[in-house]
């Protein structure tokens, strides 16, 4: 990238700090001098990154999307926007993309309350394979669940603020607690597990299990 002058660097998280880790190593001469910004995607940001990037890389910091396999590349931050709207991963919703806030009754909330992200537009997909899955997948008014907890400003801007299923975001890919718990209660030496995500700094979320042992007196003393 830098040997090629590439005025754009992007990808998830993991990426921007291997960017990071390139331009320390290089030394104090710019790595990528004609670097214009960043682009992102595959989770919020962690607090300070932005901040970071602007500070050693150069450029006017890392401009973070946000989609879904089932409707992708729903908006992006801005041009112009400020430091505080990047840092919180605050996105613009494209050309044709129509989002609603619901709450848990799927009724529309004002500006500025938080509830459920649904999302229409030109690049929603279709539908499964399984058809019976479309119940749940979708609302009435043909909107995409998302399963994401949001809040839209009156500007238009849109924040993620957590979520409602419960999905790991590590690396930039979602994984199922549930596919998880389910592999490893399969473990003839687990009595019950359950598995959560740790921030992680560099990860975005790192999967962490925490397991009854079916035998507890069968562990070392060190790892009980």
């Amino acid at each position: 990238m830098a040997r090629y002058g590439a005025t754009i660097l992007g990808s998830a998280t993991p990426f921007m700090f291997a960017y990071l880790d390139a331009q320390k190593a290089h030394g104090r001469e710019p790595l990528f001098p004609h670097l214009r910004f960043c682009m992102g995607g595959g989770g919020p940001i962690p607090a300070g990154l932005n901040a970071r990037l602007q500070r050693e890389l150069g450029g006017d910091g890392i401009f973070n999307g946000y989609g879904l396999t089932e409707c992708p590349i729903v908006g992006y931050p801005a041009w112009g926007d400020d430091n505080v709207l990047l840092d919180a991963s605050a996105f613009v919703p494209g050309p044709g993309v129509s989002v609603r806030i619901t709450d848990a009754d799927g009724n529309q909330v004002p500006r500025g309350v938080q509830g459920e992200l649904r999302l229409s537009g030109p690049q929603l997909f279709a539908g499964y394979l399984n058809p019976a899955l479309a119940s749940t997948s979708f609302d009435l008014a043909g909107f995409v669940r998302t399963g994401d907890l949001a809040i839209q400003s009156e500007d238009g801007h849109v924040t993620i603020t957590g979520r409602l299923k419960e999905v790991i975001i590590c690396n930039g890919e979602n994984i199922s607690t549930a596919e998880l718990e389910s592999v490893l209660a399969a473990h003839p030496g687990v009595a019950d597990v359950a598995v959560i995500g740790m921030p992680d700094d560099v990860k975005g979320e790192t999967v962490c299990a925490i397991v009854v042992p079916a035998n507890p007196t069968t562990l070392p003393p060190e790892n009980p």
